[in-house]
């Protein structure tokens, strides 16, 4: 955990900027440590090796330019090994360092080299030179745009689950997400995003609650039994659609932008969801429809217009919990009804930043930004993923078992059961080492 030194609010994580002010922790920290640029830099080539490349450029960034502006100049060897590290960053990164700042290093570092004379210093410019000279970053003729969450869109108007999640009456309740009980409806909505294709099939021929909870649940996943109270609410759902509503959750599923489809089965989610006594009513069509919400070319407006007007019942049903503006709501139920709600929200976001950590497999920084965004805001299935990357060393990631136990305790409290929580749990007497920790 750390403080914003602008607002003084406490962070829990590694993100860049505060959730409060907004303002740049990275910025902050690196102009902190620059009265020792040398160190910085070797800060920033541990976080390259760390994978940290997006933070490990500010660092050499912030660093160079201090060095460059100083008005003493450094021993050649010390800017020698300082150039090296740069030049590894220009090399191996696409966009980690700059062309100008790499091309000012180097004249930097030769000008030192001609001031002492001396020809191996020469011969080390040369050779630094020959490096970078037509260095071909890994991601080389990627030039698509950086990927974006389609939140992110100006026609997205809901606010941002940390304006949600700030209580300003101290006394009021404080939801936290991990005081959550198995997945949210969202979340299991979700689940059946990533397998529909075999799950409509097992719809179309009127298949058993088994088979569904059994495509839900692949092997290898997160077990049935261990997903709380929501995936057998989902399930019971789904066979309380009807012909109609089944037939345009599949006409939804090849085509997302058919408003008719998508408002024909709003009415056949409200009316399985009033059957059932779910509460508030519109999440049913809020679980199967939110995923859609991604689409080919940025935020499917089509949809956004069909979830809106449920996603702001749902805020002011949370407000209303806050105040306790809700007549005859015992006062225990206003609380587990502002938690159950707040989760669901935040596995709003959770779920469209895994889609854009998904897009993104391949452009580390942005994938595990969206990836650790995504288990942030609760969305277990990102949780559970960060913690096999650490645990395993996959997609990119340096094998980090400790940071990995962090988040599969975050799973244990929640009792979501992963695979990847039984694998951390037979690493005797290992620590927990919270992400973010030791960077300060």
């Amino acid at each position: 955990m750390r403080r914003c030194g602008t607002c003084g609010k406490w962070i829990l994580g590694k993100e860049r900027f505060c959730p409060s002010c907004k303002a740049d922790l990275w910025e902050a920290e690196a102009q902190r440590k620059a009265e020792n640029p040398f160190s910085l830099i070797e800060e920033a080539e541990d976080q390259f090796l760390r994978g940290n490349r997006e933070k490990a450029g500010l660092f050499a960034f912030t660093a160079m330019n201090r060095i460059l502006e100083g008005d003493r100049r450094p021993a050649f060897d010390r800017m020698e090994e300082a150039v090296d590290i740069l030049s590894d960053f220009y090399t191996e990164s696409e966009n980690c360092v700059s062309d100008e700042l790499m091309s000012d290093a180097l004249d930097y570092l030769e000008e030192l080299a001609e001031s002492k004379g001396r020809e191996d210093y020469r011969q080390s410019v040369e050779q630094l030179r020959a490096k970078v000279q037509g260095a071909v970053p890994e991601t080389a003729g990627d030039t698509s745009p950086a990927p974006v969450c389609v939140y992110q869109s100006s026609d997205w108007h809901l606010p941002l689950p940390e304006s949600v999640m700030q209580i300003s009456d101290a006394d009021s309740f404080s939801p936290d997400l991990t005081r959550t009980k198995g997945l949210s409806l969202i979340e299991t909505g979700f689940l059946f995003y990533r397998n529909q294709r075999l799950l409509l099939s097992v719809l179309r021929r009127e298949g058993g609650r088994q088979e569904l909870l059994d495509g839900l649940f692949p092997p290898g996943s997160l077990k049935a039994e261990h997903a709380g109270p929501a995936a057998d609410i989902f399930v019971s759902l789904l066979q309380s659609l009807g012909a109609a509503g089944l037939d345009a959750l599949r006409k939804m599923s090849s085509d997302p932008r058919d408003a008719s489809s998508l408002k024909l089965l709003e009415g056949s989610c409200a009316q399985a969801a009033g059957a059932l006594g779910l509460y508030p009513e519109c999440l049913f069509f809020l679980s199967l429809a939110v995923p859609y919400l991604h689409g080919e070319k940025g935020l499917n407006e089509v949809v956004y217009r069909a979830v809106e007007p449920g996603l702001q019942a749902l805020l002011q049903l949370m407000t209303d919990c806050r105040t306790g503006g809700i007549d005859g709501m015992d006062s225990e139920y206003r609380k587990q009804l502002l938690q159950t709600l707040a989760t669901e929200y935040c596995n709003l976001y959770g779920v469209l930043e895994y889609l854009a950590a998904d897009l993104s497999r391949g452009r580390q920084s942005f994938y595990v930004r969206f990836l650790e965004s995504a288990a942030g805001n609760g969305l277990s299935f990102a949780c559970a993923e960060t913690a096999r990357n650490l645990f395993y060393g996959e997609n990119g990631y340096d094998t980090d078992m400790e940071a990995a136990k962090f988040y599969t305790v975050i799973l244990k409290m929640r009792e979501l059961y992963y695979p990847i929580v039984d694998s951390v749990e037979q690493i005797r007497d290992l620590k927990v080492r919270i992400p973010g920790m030791d960077e300060e």
